[in-house]
């Protein structure tokens, strides 16, 4: 998830009591389509903390909602369960984005989102981010592998990965976007060894294999438990000196401990703190880090990180 949509704000915090003990307030705009959770004014939390939350599946967890017949804003309140990611349904969060995926054009305005006009200042901006620690006095990292998760068609191996490293991986939840990338990819695709088609939560890397593990515009479609799992598979498939760069969207600091979830393509972005609190628990450490510049305004925030 590249652009800003209409957006739902939910705090993630851990909660250790009953999960009857509180439930969220939402003031809806109820659409005339009767489409649920279509423009979300506010949201409170009421009674204890609450763990993670996804509101677009909560009419599972709570009672049915229901539209008004005018169309016009009304309260409505649901009973959430308070016991965090692993009473998730992740089969439907993981099937959801995998369906949205697959109407998406195997191109690189389908990659970006219709943003196709920030794909080159995207490469500059990663490569001159990358760069001191492949190459130079102090250059400790090797550039004989690289991966490429949430690899899409290959823009990221193709204008960054494999023009500096000698071989390149990637991984790719939908086998479309692999098949395209054997065609986009040209005269690079010679240094791609495999096609890897898997979702992150699933993929685990051999163990030292990669110089470079760059996760781009993909953590998003993992659950909170499932991204601190791939981080810590990720920090054993580094070679030594190796490297995990992160380059992902963040929320504003102002919705503190919380993510801001995409109905659409079912992805949430997570605040700039809580994504730094999950690497944290990860057990790595951000080594790097700095601000993607020249992006248009409307787009979210986006931070590269390097992690050891």
């Amino acid at each position: 998830m590249l652009y800003m949509r209409r957006i739902l704000a939910i705090p993630e915090a851990v909660n250790s009591g009953s999960q009857e003990a509180s439930f969220v307030h939402l003031h809806l705009h109820v659409s005339q389509d009767k489409t649920p959770f279509r423009g979300i004014t506010s949201c409170e939390d009421h009674g204890a903390t609450m763990s993670t939350l996804f509101i677009y599946h909560c009419w599972s967890w709570g009672r049915e909602w229901k539209p008004s017949e005018s169309g016009r804003e009304e309260n409505v309140k649901y009973r959430l369960p308070m016991s965090g990611m692993d009473n998730y349904p992740d089969k439907q969060f993981y099937g959801d984005a995998e369906t949205y995926w697959q109407e998406v054009p195997a191109t690189v305005d389908g990659m970006l989102g219709g943003y196709k006009s920030v794909d080159k200042i995207d490469i500059k901006g990663s490569k001159k981010f990358l760069q001191e620690f492949i190459s130079g006095p102090n250059a400790k990292t090797k550039t004989r592998r690289a991966v490429d998760c949430g690899a899409g068609i290959g823009r990221v191996s193709h204008g960054l990965l494999c023009p500096l490293f000698s071989k390149v991986d990637m991984v790719e939840v939908c086998q479309k976007f692999l098949d395209q990338a054997k065609t986009y990819l040209g005269s690079s695709a010679k240094k791609v060894d495999r096609y890897i088609c898997s979702g992150l939560q699933n993929f685990t890397p051999d163990p030292g294999r990669y110089d470079v593990i760059w996760v781009q515009w993909v953590l998003g479609h993992l659950t909170h438990k499932d991204l601190v799992a791939f981080f810590q598979r990720c920090r054993a498939g580094l070679a030594e000196n190796g490297i995990i760069v992160v380059k992902e969207n963040v929320a504003d600091d102002s919705c503190t401990n919380g993510v801001i979830f995409d109905q659409d393509d079912s992805s949430v972005t997570r605040s700039h703190r809580y994504l730094k609190q999950i690497i944290k628990e990860s057990g790595l450490r951000i080594v790097k880090e700095k601000t993607q510049t020249d992006f248009p305004k409307e787009l979210f925030k986006v931070q590269m990180m390097v992690l050891q």
